[in-house]
């Protein structure tokens, strides 16, 4: 029977593990763990999980913060279907699914690193190309699989919106619910933002990060080059379910260096040519 576990560890990509055969599956921070988790609040060998026929077991193993499943302390006993599981301050979605469901999943992340190859090369190959701005939001929104972004760019008052997606028209980035503070974040620290909402599940509410404005997930990467910020990428997701992966946010990280380059390319063109016009806005309702 296999099954799909999806971690959140606090302010951090989500990990996706597919496991499959009964186990027994460790889970822990220990090399080896069929579920590792570099969390501090994880014990080295934590839990296992395993499974028989149609159903599944959660045991503790003696670990310092304790195993949950649904909020309560994991007990050994039989159960059947998903579940929301807890290892120390991380969160997990526990999914069952069948080989369809795994064979899809596979086939989505083969077709994501397709998506960002096709982009990189188009970036490299036509740096002056028109709507490429645009076709470079579309690419970060596909790849974290998201529903909406923004490309904000530098201007006279800050980083304004150049480029958007399923935002209105003209919207300011001041707007959005749950945005400003990963965007202020991003451009602190210079490193990429995630952050998932998992509150609608009663018995998680108290003990996962929660991000304002009911979204459930987003990600904000600027677009570093030496010692400049030459603009920030910014995703979300208002749809229940919506996961930003490790994965996904590698793959985000190796377009948006690509992404830095063709931005810091048409800077240098319109430095090299006064009077050229600026690059013009983009995007719109989606």
């Amino acid at each position: 029977m296999p099954a799909r576990l999806t971690a959140y560890p606090p302010e951090c990509a989500a990990e996706r593990f597919v496991l499959s055969g009964d186990g027994p599956h460790p889970i822990g921070r220990a090399d080896g763990c069929a579920v590792q988790l570099a969390h501090a609040s994880v014990s080295r060998r934590h839990a296992t999980l395993a499974f028989s026929g149609e159903t599944w077991t959660l045991a503790d193993g003696g670990s310092k913060n304790g195993s949950f499943i649904d909020g309560a302390p994991a007990d050994g006993l039989p159960r059947r279907g998903g579940a929301w599981l807890r290892f120390g301050d991380v969160a997990c979605e526990l999914e069952i699914i069948d080989d369809a469901s795994l064979a899809r999943t596979r086939l989505e992340s083969s077709q994501r690193r397709d998506a960002a190859t096709a982009l990189t090369l188009a970036l490299a190959r036509e740096p002056a190309r028109t709507g490429l701005l645009e076709a470079t939001l579309d690419a970060i929104i596909d790849l974290a699989g998201a529903e909406r972004g923004m490309l904000l760019l530098p201007g006279e008052e800050g980083f304004a919106p150049r480029a958007w997606r399923g935002f209105p028209a003209g919207a300011d980035a001041a707007r959005f619910a749950g945005s400003t503070t990963a965007l202020a974040q991003a451009l602190r620290t210079r490193r990429p933002v995630v952050a998932h909402d998992l509150s609608l599940e009663s018995g998680l509410a108290g003990q996962a990060s929660v991000v304002a404005g009911g979204l459930r997930a987003l990600a904000c990467l600027p677009l570093v080059l030496g010692e400049d910020v030459l603009g920030l990428a910014y995703v979300d997701s208002r749809r229940p379910g919506a996961v930003i992966t490790r994965i996904d946010l590698e793959l985000l990280e190796a377009f948006a260096e690509r992404a830095t380059l063709w931005l810091a390319a048409r800077r240098n063109q319109a430095a090299l040519a006064p009077g050229a016009a600026a690059m013009a806005p983009g995007g719109g309702a989606a």
